[in-house]
C-alpha cells in the first residue's frame, strides 16, 4: 500500500477497533491515484526529470499525501459528511443536496508523475 494503516490513523484521527474499512478507503485511494497516473506507483514511478519510467524505491511523499487527503474524503463520505446535506426551512418544508467529490484539486499536485495517454 502506498500508506499504511497507522499513517492513516495517525492523519485522520480514526479511533476503529477493526481496520478492514479503513483499509479499503487507503486501497481505494490508491487505485485513483494509479487510474490517475497510468500506472501502479508500487511498483513504477515516472521520473519527471529524467522523462523515464523507473522502479519505485521510494514513493515521493505528495503521492503519499495525495492517498491520505482522497482516503480520508472516502472515509468521511461514508459517515455522511460529505455526500448528503440537507436544509430545512420550517413550515415550508426541506431539501437534500448531494454533493458529488472531485477530487481533481488533489491530483493535480502529483500531475508531474502522471503518463499521458495517446
Amino acid at each position: 500500500m502506498i500508506i499504511s494503516i497507522k499513517e492513516f490513523i495517525d492523519y485522520t484521527g480514526t479511533h476503529v477497533d477493526d481496520t478492514s474499512l479503513l483499509e479499503k478507503y487507503i486501497l481505494s485511494s490508491q487505485d485513483i491515484i494509479n487510474n490517475y497516473l497510468s500506472y501502479n506507483v508500487e511498483e513504477k514511478i515516472f521520473n519527471p526529470k529524467t522523462c523515464l519510467i523507473e522502479d519505485t524505491i521510494d514513493i515521493p511523499e505528495i503521492v503519499k499525501m495525495t492517498c491520505l487527503r482522497i482516503a480520508s474524503i472516502l472515509e468521511a463520505e461514508s459517515n455522511g459528511n460529505i455526500a448528503i446535506s440537507s436544509k430545512s426551512f420550517g413550515e415550508s418544508g426541506s431539501r437534500q443536496y448531494i454533493n458529488y467529490t472531485n477530487f481533481d484539486k488533489y491530483l493535480l499536485q502529483i500531475s508531474s508523475y502522471r503518463l499521458m495517454r495517446i
